[in-house]
């Protein structure tokens, strides 16, 4: 194979493995795609044109097939991601519930609270996936279950200025939108939040 084409293949690795998967097994993962997709595409264009242009519309092929798929993978990332904070969300919702039970249903001080370490699987559902930053804690001493649509806790960051996961007095996880994050949490009377 020319130079060209290794080049080729190395940039689209990269390239694929940038944008889709973090670290060594994701560069090895895009090169080895990149790799079967461009000997596919050259075997292709091999019957169709002379051996010289078929690696480059091959590599070209290649080039554009990535330049597609990496949107769809950045979505399903992000989404990913979304759907793993409502997971945390609904684990600490879990641990509140357990903890409220065995303190005359009030809640902790912090989500850092000895006592509800115990009913956490693990303290890495304290933080957002999307951002490695921990989940805003503000039921610190209400009552579990006093009011339901009472914000408890939520992300830290706006997700690209879509909303984000909150977590409400009753143990229930939903994503809510910019302006439906600010009610409820007017509601709550928590006032707004500069994130």
């Amino acid at each position: 194979m020319s130079s060209a084409g290794c080049l080729g293949i190395l940039g689209c690795g990269y390239f694929v493995s940038v944008w889709s998967w973090q670290g060594m097994l994701g560069v090895l993962i895009g090169l080895a795609v990149a790799a079967a997709v461009f000997g596919l595409f050259y075997g292709i264009m091999r019957c169709f044109c002379r051996p010289k242009r078929a690696k480059l519309c091959a590599l070209v092929l290649v080039l554009i097939a990535g330049l597609v798929v990496t949107p769809a993978l950045r979505s399903a990332q992000i989404k990913a991601q979304r759907t793993s904070a409502n997971c945390h969300l609904k684990q600490i919702g879990l641990a509140l519930t357990l903890y409220a039970g065995d303190h005359q249903n009030i809640l902790p001080l912090s989500l850092h609270d000895k006592g509800l370490k115990e009913y956490l699987g693990s303290e890495s559902v304290l933080a957002d996936p999307e951002t490695g930053d921990q989940f805003i804690y503000i039921g610190a001493g209400h009552v579990w279950m006093s009011d339901t649509n009472e914000v408890i806790a939520y992300s830290p960051h706006d997700s690209g200025g879509n909303g984000r996961n909150v977590l409400f007095n009753d143990g229930h996880v939903a994503w809510l939108s910019c302006a439906k994050f600010t009610e409820a949490l007017k509601d709550s009377g928590h006032g707004t939040t500069d994130r």
